[in-house]
């Protein structure tokens, strides 16, 4: 896949996940809301200290500046034992 369609291909899917998911988009946009007005401050990532390409990460959506702050790499890792996690409890239920 070029650059371009692959680019398609993320916008696409980032939408569409959005739109299944819509308080995951909300709480992302009050986060980024707060950071930008000063309510928040970010940190370094809480597992590995890096400072660099930092993240916030919601454990609860409902709740938008509650964020554990994680690099790019960490902030994966969680949101897979996240889903994981929640897949397991869908399973069980």
């Amino acid at each position: 896949m070029c650059k371009e369609c692959l680019k398609k291909y993320r916008a696409r899917q980032s939408a569409l996940h959005y739109k299944a998911h819509p308080e995951q988009r909300r709480a992302q946009r009050r986060a980024q809301y707060a950071i930008k007005t000063g309510k928040l401050t970010k940190g370094p990532c809480e597992v590995c200290g890096t400072t660099e390409d930092v993240q916030a990460h919601h454990e609860d959506h409902s709740k938008p500046l509650d964020v554990n702050w994680l690099c790019r790499s960490h902030h994966g890792v969680a949101n897979q034992k996240r889903h994981i996690k929640s897949s397991a409890n869908s399973m069980s239920g």
